[in-house]
């Protein structure tokens, strides 16, 4: 069941977080009590051209709370898209995820 619980969330976070920016394809893998889903962003710099993607995790618990934000960059990307501006990445996951969980927990309800 974990499997299809991952592939169920991949498929939709690559359906409910994707584009502007979030245009990389999501990896969903289940660890233990934790889901790992990874992804790439692709920022766009002030003039409008697409800067080098960074990396994004984030970790859930089996109540698919978000546990961990974290990212994977070299520290020009950090300085210039990340510190000061997690919130708005954080916020794209959390809002996500308001509306993936619900359909996860109508799928499991339909499995059991």
């Amino acid at each position: 069941m974990r499997a299809s619980l991952s592939d169920l969330l991949q498929t939709l976070l690559n359906t409910h977080l994707s584009g502007s920016g979030w245009d990389y394809s999501w990896e969903v893998e289940s660890h233990g009590n934790t889901f790992i889903c990874e992804t790439y962003y692709h920022p766009m710099n002030e003039h409008g051209f697409y800067d080098e993607s960074f990396g994004v995790k984030f970790t859930l618990d089996f109540d698919f709370e978000v546990l961990r934000v974290s990212y994977r960059c070299p520290s020009r990307l950090r300085h210039r898209y990340v510190r000061g501006q997690q919130d708005y990445y954080e916020s794209c996951i959390y809002n996500a995820m308001q509306i993936i969980e619900p359909i996860i927990r109508e799928g499991i309800g339909n499995i059991v």
